[in-house]
C-alpha cells in the first residue's frame, strides 16, 4: 500500500511478498507509516496523514485490523481500502469501521460487474469509477475501455515502463486518496472526522436508471448503487476541495 502526505508526496511501504501477505506485517505497516512506533524498526520520519490500501481479504475485518484502524484514526490519519472483486460483500480493512471503503463504478455510473457492495461501505464509504469489463451477460454494453494508468510490461523481472487500460477497485482507491490529499494541501488543520465528513457531503448522488435494478445479492453484478449499498455517492474531487477550503460553512451543490 501507498500512504500519502499532506504535500503529496509518497512512500511506498512493503508488507508482502510473493506468497502473498501476513496480517501483522500488513498491521506494523500501516502503523509504521502513520509513525507510531513498531518493534525492530525506526520511527518513520515523515508520518503519513493517509494510508492508500489497495488489497484486501475475504475475512471479516477482526480485532488486530479493527485496533490499528482505530489507532490510526485517533491520529488523525485516514485509512482508503478497496472495496473488492469478488460480486460480495465489501473485503477487509474496507470493512471495516471507520475505513473509508471504495466501491467501483463503471463510465455510467453503476457499480461496476465486479466490485463488491454492502452495508459496510454505509457509514464512510465512497464510490469513483474503476473501469468495467465486459461479462456474458452484458457483451458490451454498458462495459468501457478502463482506467488508464502507468505499468511495468516486465512478467517475473521489471521490464520497460507505459500506459495500461486496467479494472478493478484497486485503482479507484487512488483517486479517493489523492483527492484527500489535496484536500489537506488546502487545509492541513482538517481532522479524520472532517475528511470523511467532506467527502460525503460534497459526493454526487449514485446514478439511476430504470433499466437496470439496484443491487443486492440477488443482483450483484452490475446494478444500480445506493448509500445503503456504495457509500455516500460518487466522488467529486472539486466539491471535496471546496468543502476542504471551507469546511464550517459548505453547502453541497443542489
Amino acid at each position: 500500500f501507498v500512504p500519502l502526505y499532506s504535500d503529496g508526496k509518497l512512500a511506498p511501504v512493503r508488507v508482502a511478498g510473493k506468497c502473498g501477505a501476513e496480517l501483522r506485517d500488513i498491521i506494523d505497516g500501516m502503523r509504521w507509516a502513520a509513525g507510531l512506533a513498531v518493534a525492530g524498526a525506526p520511527l518513520n520520519p515523515n508520518p503519513a496523514r493517509i494510508v492508500n490500501i489497495s488489497f484486501g481479504g475475504s475475512a471479516a475485518c477482526g480485532r488486530a485490523y479493527q485496533d490499528a484502524v482505530d489507532e490510526l484514526r485517533a491520529h488523525g490519519v485516514v485509512v482508503v481500502a478497496a472495496a473488492g472483486n469478488e460480486w460480495s460483500a465489501p473485503s477487509r480493512p474496507a470493512s471495516c469501521n471507520g475505513v473509508v471503503g471504495v466501491a467501483g463504478l463503471n463510465r455510467d455510473g453503476f457499480k461496476a460487474n465486479y466490485s463488491n457492495f454492502g452495508a459496510a461501505l454505509q457509514a464512510s464509504g465512497i464510490a469513483t469509477v474503476s473501469g468495467d469489463d465486459a461479462d456474458a451477460n452484458w457483451g458490451e454494453f454498458l462495459a468501457d475501455s478502463g482506467l488508464v494508468t502507468l505499468t511495468n510490461r516486465g512478467g517475473t523481472v521489471p521490464g520497460t515502463p507505459g500506459y495500461a487500460r486496467l479494472y478493478g477497485t484497486s485503482f479507484a482507491v487512488p483517486q479517493v486518496a489523492g483527492t484527500i490529499a489535496h484536500m489537506l494541501s488546502l487545509n492541513p488543520a482538517l481532522s479524520y472526522t472532517q475528511i470523511v465528513q467532506g467527502l460525503r457531503l460534497s459526493a454526487r448522488p449514485h446514478a439511476v436508471s430504470p433499466k437496470i435494478a439496484e443491487c443486492s445479492s440477488a443482483n450483484p453484478g452490475r446494478c444500480i448503487c445506493t448509500t445503503a449499498t456504495c457509500g455516500a455517492g460518487m466522488l467529486d474531487a472539486e466539491q471535496a476541495l471546496r468543502y476542504a477550503a471551507m469546511p464550517d460553512s459548505y453547502v453541497p451543490p443542489v
